[in-house]
């Protein structure tokens, strides 16, 4: 989490928080000093990319697949033509 916030100054600058965090798609964190806590408001692009990924790593299978094509090397992958498929 890169940024980190009071309640407070959220509750005083919520319109231009809530404008940047859509923008740069960053997470913003809000400490609650009363509780001890913290809550993170993010886009909704980058909820639903998290979500997303949850998703497919969630399948055993479909998670080995992900994880052998991040580890396939460019060299030993092959061309594929969509236009033939």
């Amino acid at each position: 989490m890169e940024k980190q916030i009071t309640a407070t100054a959220l509750r005083q600058n919520l319109f231009n928080i809530l404008a940047e965090i859509a923008e740069t798609q960053e997470s913003i964190s809000i400490f609650n000093s009363k509780i001890n806590k913290s809550v993170v408001i993010m886009s909704e692009d980058e909820y639903s990319a998290i979500e997303e990924t949850l998703y497919l790593l969630s399948n055993p299978k479909n998670r080995d697949k992900i994880i052998t094509g991040m580890e396939t090397t460019y060299d030993k992958t092959i061309e594929f033509n969509w236009r033939n498929a």
